[in-house]
């Protein structure tokens, strides 16, 4: 064997004594270091009313399963959040017992803290937008606020199951009875809904001009009545994915006085009354780490909806609206939030105005906007928020507080700078409305509060391209 050939197989049999060390020390290295804990089992405790099934449900680690030592703590830590954002607990603490440092074998120790199921929420809410139109625009008038009493039970037998009845009178009289019932099968991913509900108004925004709502009020009849009933079926076959399919017939009534004097296309075709029946899929990953107010994770989202189904022959739609957030840490002060929603109409033809509405509703609004309404049948926008954290503690409460469940307050206050762009396209009412087909830029400052996880109030002062600025006022309360 020549010198060459010896030189040549030394070289091969290096190179692979070098992958080899590689391989071990950077792959091999790593699991052999690992310390991995076997879970005998998974004990719950402090839960009287919820069911075991549904707790274990909530958590990604089972009896059997291994967890590196190295991460319990903040598995520990993911999985209350997980918890936590079902809304059945006030408080929840994971504690590993028993460990055999022999065998590595020990078990997980649930320690849940429920919340009071029983909700009674009175109901003093503004009919308006937002704060800032009721109480500069109409004049903090009174009589037009609602009031009455929802009654919330979140957890009926234990399943998880919500029930909603709600009783309202004063601008808008409502009645209304929401029911849903997950884990029906035994793989817990499949559940149902049904929703009932009945409104009427003596007041009614008949048109937008000026991208404001016009008003006509009656005080001897109501302009407007509207009933429905809808069914929903869930499929949930993990933590985070959600679909939801839905069956919709509603009924919509309005006064002849609306079509003959005020707006002829408020149902289309000189109609007073208007009836479909509606259908819709939709898609969701949910990866938010606290669902009301979140800091870090992820939501992507995407609903078709047809709404007529031939059976009436008074509406045809459809409809794509699709959602896209996210949210990080900079450090442990600092995290961005960024959201972009759209929605498209397929079915490109004149709809009643009563379905325009785009932007300026509920939360789908461009901060420095909130006094203006642009509708359309198409919009997009995005929000953008720098947060930087001022306070992150319990306040407890003690015996101040006759419910345990609420004498602990988590508190959370951040400082926010916001920039938003939305626009909306409308191809049949923008006649007088010079903010429709028109990019909208809005940027502010705000202060955010966060109490119990579930309710937000927001504080902003903000600029729009319009030279315009002002205070805004937003609650949320994250029941539901």
């Amino acid at each position: 064997m020549s010198i060459f050939t010896k030189t040549k197989n030394s070289f091969r049999l290096c190179v692979r004594v070098v992958v080899l060390t590689f391989c071990v020390l950077f792959f091999g290295g790593t699991e052999t270091q690992a310390q991995l804990i076997v879970l005998d089992s998974v004990v719950v405790k402090g839960h009287r009313k919820t069911k075991r099934k549904v707790i274990l449900r909530e958590m990604d680690f089972r009896r059997g399963d291994t967890i590196d030592l190295e991460i319990l703590t903040l598995r520990f830590e993911t999985n209350k959040l997980y918890l936590m954002n079902t809304g059945l607990f006030s408080d929840v603490n994971f504690n590993l017992k028993d460990w055999n440092t022999d065998t590595n074998h020990a078990y997980v120790e649930v320690n849940i803290e429920e919340t009071f199921f029983i909700l009674p929420l009175p109901i003093f809410e503004l009919a308006d937008r937002n704060f800032s139109v009721w109480w500069n625009e109409m004049n903090h008038s009174l009589s037009r606020v609602n009031f009455g009493l929802r009654m919330y039970h979140i957890n009926l037998t234990g399943r998880g199951d919500r029930i909603r009845f709600t009783g309202q009178w004063g601008y808008t009289r409502k009645f209304e009875m929401d029911y849903e019932l997950p884990g029906l099968n035994r793989k817990k991913t499949i559940g149902v809904g049904l929703n009932i509900l009945a409104t009427k108004n003596k007041e009614i925004p008949y048109a937008t001009i000026g991208n404001e709502l016009v008003f006509e009020n009656s005080e001897d009849v109501y302009l407007y009545k509207r009933q429905r009933v809808e069914g929903r079926l869930f499929i949930r076959p993990g933590l985070f994915s959600r679909q939801v399919v839905q069956l919709t017939y509603q009924r919509n009534r309005i006064r002849s006085v609306v079509k003959d004097e005020l707006n002829p296309d408020f149902f289309g075709d000189d109609r007073t009354k208007l009836r479909w029946f509606a259908v819709s899929y939709e898609y969701a990953v949910d990866k938010r780490d606290i669902k009301p107010y979140p800091l870090t994770g992820s939501y992507l989202s995407g609903r078709l909806s047809k709404t007529g189904l031939g059976i009436f022959g008074e509406r045809n739609a459809l409809d794509f609206t699709g959602r896209a957030a996210k949210w990080f840490k900079l450090n442990d002060k600092f995290s961005v939030e960024a959201i972009v929603q759209g929605r498209y109409a397929f079915i490109r033809s004149r709809q009643p105005y009563y379905d325009m509405r785009a932007l300026g509703y509920e939360d789908d609004y461009v901060r420095g906007y909130e006094y203006y309404v642009i509708d359309g049948t198409d919009y997009v926008y995005q929000k953008s928020t720098l947060r930087y954290e001022l306070f992150n503690n319990s306040i407890n409460f003690g015996k101040l507080s006759p419910l345990k469940a609420f004498r602990k307050m988590p508190t959370r206050v951040y400082f926010n700078l916001n920039n938003d762009l939305g626009w909306a396209q409308d191809n049949f009412y923008g006649a007088g409305n010079p903010l429709n087909d028109t990019l909208l830029w809005g940027r502010g400052v705000g202060l955010d509060i966060n109490v119990y996880y579930t309710v937000v109030v927001q504080m902003e002062y903000t600029f729009n391209r319009l030279n315009e600025h002002g205070f805004f006022l937003h609650v949320r309360v994250g029941v539901d």
